[in-house]
């Protein structure tokens, strides 16, 4: 029977065990455990790590891992999920990604770490079980609080929420996975349009992911207000990936709704040249830039409205601090010279300012307006080389008649 000393040593030497095998170092706590068990086999303490141990040693291990980082903040348990989940064969059983993901999502720290992204991402794509469990989360409710708990946990898990959406196999029924698809719409819309947001950016990509694989089923969810938001994000003054994804946004609404977009369009650009301040001609150039590629008649028709090209450059001069609205007049006048007579406006009515800015333009003035007119004037000298060509053939055929 053992004495009062080895009952406190078995159950000092249980505690470390537990310590130990939670940490990761399961050899070092086996053997604190056996030792333990042979100086108190019967100790409460004993027993209760033995059984503790136990079901620690049969748990998951992607499981594991989880738990370490939520409930440990351990950032290698986290960095080794992610190492798990890239295996292309990784088996996760039901329950697993089940779990994983509930106490991924239930992390209560308002601090999230980019490796929560990456595991929660992972985990997503991993498991057909975890996709269930989200979308269920989603029907239980309230769905603007669940939206808000992965919106904030960052881009990759936002978009796998995008994917889960559109996974009909994660829903009940075609019906309710597209009333949901509809509701995360409108949830990302008000992100976007939410004042002072910070996560533009994240907010436009699950947009235009959303409309790149289903257009035609959100075209009715953007109206004026939504498409002029959008629309403003292609001002060359945002990142570079809010731009991308707000370009890829525009194309496949203008591609379903031709003739609606196509008048929301004009009315925003001609609508804010008229206003002529810095910003929203700024915004207006910006727009009219990027839409050349997309609808280049409508760009075209708009560009070459009567008198806007005469009237830019004195435009352009009443402008104060107009650097910025100066390089997105470029950046225009640049994407305009895709068309004919978009170039030989520009030639006629821009040349001296293109070459002004040529010798005297300070930052990327210079290079922008070399680019401009190597266009018109290389373009113009491309077309007199050619009737050059044709006709010296038609002179060669008629000496050799």
């Amino acid at each position: 029977m053992p004495n009062g000393n080895d009952d406190e040593r078995a159950s000092a030497l249980s505690r470390k065990a537990v310590e130990f095998v939670s940490s990761g170092r399961a050899e070092e706590g086996s053997r604190a455990l056996r030792e333990a068990v042979s100086l108190a086999p019967k100790n409460a303490e004993v027993k209760a790590a033995f059984s503790k141990i136990q079901q620690e040693e049969n748990t998951n291990t992607l499981l594991k891992l989880c738990q370490k980082l939520v409930h440990g903040d351990d950032s290698e348990a986290g960095a080794e999920a992610v190492r798990y989940l890239d295996h292309t064969n990784v088996q996760i059983p039901i329950d697993v990604g089940e779990e994983c993901l509930r106490i991924l999502l239930g992390y209560e720290n308002p601090v999230r770490h980019a490796i929560h992204d990456a595991v929660i991402a992972g985990l997503l794509r991993q498991s057909l079980a975890a996709r269930a469990y989200l979308a269920s989360r989603f029907r239980k409710g309230p769905i603007a609080n669940v939206f808000n708990e992965v919106y904030d946990v960052g881009d990759r898990t936002l978009n796998s929420l995008i994917s889960v959406v559109l996974d009909q196999s994660a829903w009940p029924s075609t019906t309710i996975q597209e009333e949901y698809e509809k509701d995360v719409f409108r949830l990302l819309v008000a992100k976007l349009i939410e004042a002072g947001h910070e996560h533009d950016g994240r907010a436009m990509s699950g947009i235009a992911r959303l409309l790149a694989a289903d257009a035609e089923f959100l075209q009715s969810l953007v109206d004026a207000e939504i498409f002029n938001v959008i629309l403003s994000l292609l001002d060359n003054r945002q990142p570079i990936n809010v731009r991308s994804q707000a370009t890829l946004a525009t194309a496949k609404y203008m591609e379903m709704c031709q003739e609606k977009g196509q008048r929301l369009l004009s009315n925003f650009i001609t609508s804010r040249v008229a206003r002529q301040t810095n910003e929203d001609l700024i915004v207006a150039f910006s727009v009219a830039a990027a839409v050349f590629p997309i609808v280049p008649s409508v760009a075209t028709a708009l560009f070459l409205t009567d008198g806007f090209v005469q009237s830019l450059v004195p435009l352009l001069m009443t402008q104060n601090n107009r650097s910025n609205v100066e390089r997105a007049a470029l950046e225009l006048v640049s994407a305009a010279c895709i068309d004919r007579a978009c170039r030989d406006a520009i030639g006629k009515h821009c040349s001296q300012w293109l070459e002004e800015l040529l010798r005297n333009g300070e930052g990327r003035s210079p290079e922008l307006a070399a680019v401009i007119l190597a266009k018109v004037k290389g373009a113009d000298t491309a077309v007199e080389a050619a009737k050059e060509q044709r006709g010296g053939e038609q002179n060669s055929g008629i000496d050799e008649l």
